[in-house]
């Protein structure tokens, strides 16, 4: 992509996030020597150095300074990840539940914010098969360059928007933790094919494709998915009776509930 072409990316925590990411920005034409990361675990800096990408221990060991630094660290290992002066130019954070305002404390140089441009992050795990949902939210004082270096990265490893940070919440509910709704979804039909008489090998063959299936048409056919869906329920056909089944249950209720628990979740956990 046109936005990443020349510039140094580096990764802070070399887990499996960073690593995907790091391959996708590979597979999009990102030059190996243009990317580096750092972290503690000499298995995890293996697994870098095999795909070609500069690792150390630590950041203060690299080469060069980044034009843009990805923080791929746990939540609760932020505050020592960035002790010390982390080299970039900018940074964007992966780490779940910390606000802006905190990441701005911890990487400031000289007391101000924002000291450097700052854009947070909230992708969601298909981003490791390249299918992620990234939704993006830049600090006060970023610039539209960095916006666009920071999207078109995780366009790399799928659809990418970007949002306010009192909206990142919201997100983690929808597409955060969204891959387990639908995980939870098929498991349960599996179980319930089984129920219906099914092997266990042919409900599990069967829902799971199903589930791969209906994404992809939902992705490529370009329809909402409500026409989706009206094209599968015949009248009074056996799709229609477990749509009503849902609705008896009160389904759109649970959904919203669940979004709200999720959201209310992550506003306690962004306050700790």
């Amino acid at each position: 992509m046109q936005s990443l072409q020349g510039l140094d990316i580096g990764f802070i925590g070399a887990g499996n996030m960073a690593e995907a990411m790091a391959r996708a920005l590979l597979r999009s034409g990102v030059p190996a020597n243009r990317l580096r990361a750092c972290d503690p675990s000499a298995d995890r800096r293996e697994v870098f150095r095999t795909i070609g990408i500069e690792i150390t221990e630590t950041s203060a060991e690299w080469s060069r300074e980044p034009d843009l630094t990805v923080l791929a660290v746990k939540p609760q290992m932020i505050t020592a990840a960035l002790t010390g002066r982390i080299p970039g130019r900018s940074f964007c954070s992966i780490a779940a539940g910390v606000r802006i305002e905190t990441l701005a404390r911890l990487l400031s140089d000289t007391g101000r914010f924002p000291d450097r441009p700052i854009v947070r992050a909230m992708p969601n795990t298909p981003l490791m098969v390249g299918c992620g949902a990234t939704a993006i939210a830049p600090g006060p004082g970023v610039d539209a360059t960095t916006v666009d270096r920071v999207r078109s990265m995780f366009e790399c490893s799928g659809v990418c928007v970007v949002v306010e940070e009192s909206h990142i919440d919201a997100v983690t509910a929808l597409s955060g933790s969204g891959p387990a709704y639908f995980f939870l979804l098929t498991e349960l039909m599996i179980r319930a094919g089984e129920s219906l008489g099914l092997s266990r090998e042919v409900s599990s063959t069967l829902a799971i494709q199903t589930a791969c299936g209906s994404g992809k048409m939902l992705g490529e056919s370009g329809l909402d998915p409500v026409e989706l869906r009206r094209r599968v329920t015949s009248p009074g056909g056996t799709t229609q009776a477990a749509i009503e089944s849902f609705d008896a249950s009160q389904l759109a209720r649970i959904v919203q509930d669940a979004l709200r628990a999720a959201r209310d979740r992550g506003v306690e956990l962004a306050g700790r």
